[in-house]
């Protein structure tokens, strides 16, 4: 069911971003003897192809003489605010598009994403050249670190848990913006890289994102499936939540769960309703919030990206200086994932060293850990026998999967003095309470509705 929800939103979205395009190119259709020197632009998710219905249209007009076209640009705008659309639009000289612009984070982050939509070919050419010539190794690092500034107020205003009674779909951990976060440090680590470029063609950015990974191999074909049904689930919500307000709306209240979740589809009384649709919601935002925990840190500090991953066995524990992550080969993940004892003991290791451990470990361990896909390697060729250890037994021969092997380490876990919800907040990053707790399954993203208590029942 998220799958048919997802696949119609995503639709939707693509097709409202072009219905805009029409809209803005048949507005602009008579300057077009104007148009030497001049371009037009969508950014934001008028670019990116998921436009919510009621979202402001954001745009960039790109001029290399501001005084000349400024007629043809007063009379597009005034014809725009005529339509049902409400324009946003920043004006720019070709002249400002120098390195500084590119370390004011809002302004690049519009640039990173932009797509070309009206204009003068030979200068959008020449705007892509300048991109990718004024990302420098200092333009980024000052680009990436003010993002991560950015990403941290964020979280400080709205926390880092993605599972609370009413979610802001937006800017909540896991919202839409953990994902814009990663995309942008990913556009502008391409540009550093000169190969950032201006789209052309209507497309949904953050699925060809997602796809990218894939190819990669950050990402295996099933993980990328999950994630694009992931991203377009929350679409459809937020796209029922604009139609509902009639306005740009992304704080999902618990009085309008309901109602939202029979408009998805989601069936019974009221209070079924509502324990459908979050769980869904929560099970999403969980994926986005993993997603950007562990993707941001690495594409803000990999000069790996643009070829194809893989584990390396020779190294087996790498401490980058001045860091506070670590990364595992695939033999000492094998090692720790073979055994509750071992778990256990490597969690307790990374709590009492201080240090996390990196996304694509953490990554790769729930890979690991994930027996239930084991069913996707045959399907997938990117997905070996070897990312598994003794992947031929059977759940009932490995230790993890016995409770009783539990007992121990727990019972010693238990019964240290301090720190029992970093230790599970720890083990439920990698999946891992239910293997030992089955019941867990039952309460995982279970909404009460209730105000007295703002998270779900799984995170209290």
């Amino acid at each position: 069911m998220r799958g048919h929800i997802a696949q119609a939103a995503l639709e939707r979205a693509l097709e409202r971003t072009a219905k805009a395009d029409r809209k803005v190119r048949s507005l602009l259709k008579q300057h077009r003897d104007d148009s030497a020197g001049l371009m037009v632009l969508a950014t934001g998710g008028y670019a990116r192809g998921d436009l919510a219905p009621y979202s402001d249209l954001d745009l960039i007009i790109v001029s290399t003489d501001l005084d000349r076209h400024e007629p043809v640009v007063r009379e597009f705008v005034q014809a725009l605010w005529d339509t049902p659309y409400t324009p946003a639009p920043t004006v720019v000289a070709f002249d400002e598009l120098d390195a500084s612009f590119f370390t004011v984070p809002d302004r690049a982050s519009s640039m990173f994403e932009s797509r070309f939509i009206w204009g003068d070919r030979d200068l959008a050419d020449q705007f892509q050249n300048n991109v990718n010539r004024v990302v420098d190794a200092e333009v980024f690092e000052i680009f990436a670190e003010r993002k991560q500034e950015e990403f941290t107020a964020r979280r400080a205003k709205y926390g880092s848990v993605p599972r609370v009674l009413e979610p802001h779909l937006k800017s909540e951990a896991g919202g839409f913006r953990d994902l814009h976060h990663v995309f942008w440090l990913e556009q502008a680590g391409m540009a550093l890289r000169g190969k950032w470029k201006l789209r052309r063609n209507l497309s949904t950015m953050i699925e060809r994102f997602a796809k990218r990974l894939s190819v990669i191999g950050q990402f295996m074909e099933w993980e990328t499936n999950e994630f694009i049904e992931a991203f377009g689930f929350l679409l459809a919500v937020r796209e029922m939540l604009h139609e509902r307000y009639q306005r740009c709306e992304d704080r999902l209240i618990v009085a309008e769960q309901p109602v939202i979740g029979r408009k998805l589809g989601f069936v019974g009384d009221d209070r079924q309703v509502m324990i459908d649709l979050m769980r869904a919601v929560f099970h999403a935002s969980e994926k986005h919030s993993r997603f950007c925990d562990e993707f941001g840190h690495f594409f803000r500090h990999s000069r790996q990206y643009g070829r194809r991953i893989a584990p390396s066995p020779e190294r087996s524990l790498q401490i980058p200086p001045g860091q506070d992550r670590f990364s595992l080969d695939i033999n000492l993940i094998r090692r720790y994932s073979s055994s509750p004892q071992m778990l256990v003991h490597f969690i307790e290791s990374t709590i009492e060293s201080g240090l996390l451990l990196s996304g694509h470990s953490r990554h790769v361990f729930r890979r690991i850990l994930h027996r239930e896909h084991n069913s996707h390697t045959e399907a997938d060729p990117a997905l070996s026998t070897d990312w598994f250890s003794d992947s031929n037994s059977s759940d009932e021969d490995n230790p993890l999967y016995i409770i009783e092997n539990w007992k121990e380490p727990l019972r010693n876990w238990f019964e240290l003095p301090s720190d029992l919800a970093t230790r599970l907040r720890r083990m439920d990053e990698l999946d891992t309470i239910k293997l030992w707790l089955p019941e867990w399954h039952e309460i995982a993203g279970l909404t009460t509705g209730s105000y007295y208590h703002r998270y779900t029942v799984d995170e209290h």
